[in-house]
């Protein structure tokens, strides 16, 4: 059986991604759902980009590529969340890269490689040892999350370690009916988050033992409104084809969206670097991503507006749920402080201020 029919047998509603696989919208109301996202959940996510990197100058090669320090990947099980930037400073695509089973694996955002955006390694490679190979059709992607997610993925699998141990982006392997997986932890803000890679065979078999036990099945809305409320931004290739917008694109500068934890500023030259070093000595970038608490509905794209200017524009929202809801915006300088009040020009016009994202 195919897993998607598979899925839809279990209740899955399916959405468009920016990629070229779709995505699980929902298996039941958003209500369930983030309640068991944050205790015991499952959830597919066949729809991202997989990559296995290879060759003894591929860790040399991206290191001059991306804004973090790759050379923290020499050891098995060590991983990091970083970004690749153009000339002029602006995202290309954000990536988890792990360290394991003597390659690197890189995770990316669904349509990164359909849209060509590894070129921006690959153009690079002259006589470098360095291959990129595309797994994304060949794997399955699975997300435990909750406070109970150790202990439902160490009864599942034969692990090669305690996730107890993982730092954050860092992964072990391990083994389920016989063939090799590997785990990374990619936590939602303070929820325990572990993304499993398996054999596509072994997924419909993992999926059942996992709801047998009695974890909740949960779908991209709900792990986009947990990654909203707790501020974990998204690069999107097309972010009109996502759940509820993205803060990333290919419009935005890392120091925009304060990612100062996916760049190093003294690991040496890598491309975009005059930029990103240039903004972050003047302290401060042109505009800053920005959080906001609505009490009425609102869409992406709306204006936010100080004294009747426009400052800024919505990039993402949740649906309104228990009388509030949390939008994110970019905002110019001078109007992005700590507490600036704002309007937002939504079909009703509703007062706010400037929270950190």
């Amino acid at each position: 059986m195919e897993i998607s029919e598979f899925l839809s047998e279990q209740g899955a509603t399916w959405g468009v991604s920016s990629g070229p696989r779709p995505y699980i919208l929902a298996f039941s109301d958003l209500q369930t759902e983030r309640k068991a996202m944050a205790t015991n959940a499952i959830a597919y996510r066949g729809e991202r980009d997989t990559v296995i990197g290879m060759g003894d100058d591929f860790i040399p090669l991206i290191q001059g590529l991306v804004t973090g320090d790759v050379f923290k990947l020499s050891q098995p099980g060590t991983g990091i969340k970083t970004c690749a930037v153009s000339i002029n400073g602006r995202l290309v695509f954000d990536l988890r890269a792990l360290h394991i089973n003597e390659m690197i694996l890189l995770d990316f955002e669904p349509g990164v490689v359909s849209a060509g955006l590894l070129s921006h390694f690959k153009k690079n490679i002259i006589n470098e040892d360095a291959k990129f190979i595309d797994r994304s059709d060949g794997v399955a992607k699975v997300l435990l999350s909750g406070e109970n997610a150790s202990a439902t993925l160490s009864a599942l699998a034969q692990l090669d370690g305690e996730l107890d141990d993982l730092n954050m982006f860092h992964g072990l392997t391990g083994r389920f009916n016989g063939d090799d997986i590997i785990v990374q932890r990619i936590d939602f803000g303070p929820i325990l988050a572990f993304e499993v890679l398996l054999n596509k065979s072994n997924f419909i078999s993992f999926f059942k033992q996992a709801v047998a036990s009695g974890v909740i099945p949960i779908g991209e809305r709900c792990q986009e409104w947990s990654r909203i409320q707790n501020g974990v931004p998204r690069f999107a290739v097309d972010p009109e084809k996502t759940v509820y917008g993205a803060e990333l694109s290919s419009t935005v500068i890392p120091l925009e969206a304060d990612l100062h934890d996916w760049i190093s500023f003294d690991k040496g030259c890598y491309l975009g670097q005059e930029i990103i070093a240039r903004l972050d000595s003047r302290g401060e970038p042109a505009k800053k991503l920005c959080r906001f608490e609505l009490k009425n509905e609102a869409e992406i794209g709306d204006e936010i507006l100080v004294d009747g200017k426009k400052v800024g524009t919505l990039v993402s929202i949740q649906p309104l749920i228990e009388a509030t809801c949390v939008a994110t915006g970019f905002v110019k300088r001078k109007f992005n402080t700590l507490g600036q009040k704002v309007v937002i020009a939504s079909k009703i016009e509703q007062s706010s201020e400037v929270r950190q994202f």
